[in-house]
């Protein structure tokens, strides 16, 4: 858990970078006003980085600990709720929640652009997806064990690689199980919205011709 006076200099230097976010379009920033407006708001990080030792891309996923709740011990991005006291926009909630749950400090210039909102009906969240690029190590984490269970470093390169593209039976918080296609991947299951925010990563770097490989 991070210190009171850890997330006050946080929110300061956050603060002062509002004159540099807003130099992002509205519709960077924040929903469109017809998707889902009765939805709650969130929005999420999908970090890439290289591993130290291989010189691998990797992308920062987590185990969320287990809760009474639709998303209850899956794995996903560092990233939450939008809050109306903290958060003036997406992408603010975004580094907030990405601070609270890893103790790094995204910096402004290593937000690379947006993917494509997902609606998850289950929860009834819309979520913004923000593709961020530390082009090198990742700082060192403090991991809130309220949050996060375990770290996980997926390597980019799988995206790549159909065989672990799988189709798997899922378990829901209803207590049915579905068949649901995923990422299987050492015994792990990523299905979901991250399953399709990691579909939507591949896509965007594939249009923009990326060399991250």
């Amino acid at each position: 858990m991070l210190s009171s006076l850890q997330y006050l200099i946080d929110y300061i230097r956050r603060i002062t970078t509002y004159s540099i976010i807003m130099e992002f379009s509205p519709d960077f920033l924040f929903f469109p006003k017809t998707y889902f407006p009765d939805a709650k708001t969130a929005s999420v990080g999908v970090i890439l980085y290289q591993d130290e030792l291989s010189s691998q891309k990797k992308i920062a996923m987590i185990l969320r600990n287990k809760y009474p709740g639709v998303h209850s011990n899956q794995i996903g991005f560092f990233g939450g709720k939008f809050d109306s006291r903290f958060d003036k926009n997406l992408l603010d909630t975004c580094l907030r929640e990405c601070f609270e749950e890893s103790g790094i400090s995204v910096p402004i210039s290593a937000v690379k652009d947006r993917l494509p909102d997902i609606y998850i009906h289950a929860s009834n969240f819309k979520v913004r997806p923000f593709f961020i690029d530390f082009e090198g190590p990742l700082p060192a984490l403090n991991l809130d064990p309220n949050e996060v269970a375990e770290f996980i470093s997926l390597p980019l390169e799988i995206l790549w690689d159909n065989s672990f593209f799988q189709n798997k039976p899922i378990e829901l918080f209803t207590g049915e199980t579905r068949l649901f296609p995923c990422i299987f991947w050492q015994e792990r299951i990523i299905w979901g919205a991250s399953y399709m925010m990691l579909l939507s990563l591949k896509e965007y770097l594939q249009e923009k011709k990326d060399t991250l490989l």
